[in-house]
């Protein structure tokens, strides 16, 4: 086995909420911060998440639904069974056993695909075989083109971004929009004066996107009273309750794509 495969991959488990889950190099590893969303989901529900904090009241229907769409390892949907045993959870994920499933006992399937797959590009699949980046081509085309199989065959295919919307209409027409989360008692304009000009970055950074020339350019211009702060799981993470207040606060916020993403 490689020697830059992370730990949970060469061990097969991950601790998620205090459980342990099986993991392999085909699913996301489970990450800290995700268990926000399991924090979030309990306060809503009037339930104690943490010691010393008292939850708000049960703001949550009382036949609770929940669909974890991209499951992966089970992680999100398996700790909401375990933490609100009455609430009704689905799990769903786009892959050929989740396509033979469905073929078999003749389900609807859904495919949720968000459009961060697309702005991977070649060079993140060439960047995992530096040695043989043909190899890394090779091994993204695959992947691909069994990705397209099961979106041809999707009842149905949900993203968050109109133009990914109109990228996936080309293996299937029946492509939603979902919502994504923004929450208008968090996400709201106001006019905050400020000691510096405040620039953030509030996200995971992928292997395509990177900071360094907005810092060399912040460093380069010596401009004055310009601050950048980077917030992510790795470098001074702010919990998601406090995100709409760092933007608030912010004078800018930095959006990180791709330049050579296709579509």
């Amino acid at each position: 086995m490689s020697a830059s495969l992370p730990r949970a991959y060469k061990e097969g488990y991950q601790d998620f909420y205090g459980r342990d889950f099986l993991v392999t190099p085909d699913v996301l590893i489970p990450r800290p911060e995700t268990e926000q969303i399991i924090d979030t989901i309990l306060n809503l529900a009037g339930k104690p998440y943490l010691p010393g904090v008292k939850p708000g009241p049960n703001q949550l229907p009382e036949n609770l639904v929940i669909l974890d769409v991209g499951t992966g390892s089970g992680c999100i949907a398996i700790t909401i069974k375990k933490e609100l045993p009455d609430a009704k959870v689905y799990a769903t994920d786009i892959s050929e056993p989740a396509l033979k499933i469905a073929q078999k006992f003749q389900l609807p399937l859904l495919v949720d695909l968000r459009d961060i797959t697309e702005q991977f590009g070649d060079n993140y699949y060439k960047n995992r075989h530096p040695k043989a980046p043909w190899l890394g081509k090779w091994f993204a085309k695959i992947k691909i083109r069994q990705r397209n199989k099961v979106l041809k065959q999707a009842n149905a295919i949900s993203t968050i971004s109109p133009w990914h919307q109109d990228f996936l209409r080309k293996w299937n027409k029946q492509v939603h929009l979902i919502y994504n989360g923004y929450d208008p008692a968090q996400f709201y304009a106001e006019d905050i004066p400020t000691a510096t000009f405040r620039i953030s970055y509030i996200g995971r950074i992928y292997a395509f996107q990177s900071t360094a020339l907005v810092e060399k350019a912040v460093r380069e211009l010596n401009l004055p009273n310009v601050e950048l702060n980077t917030h992510t799981p790795d470098r001074d993470p702010i919990p998601l309750n406090e995100v709409g207040n760092e933007l608030r606060h912010s004078c800018m916020a930095l959006v990180l794509t791709n330049p050579n993403a296709k579509g």
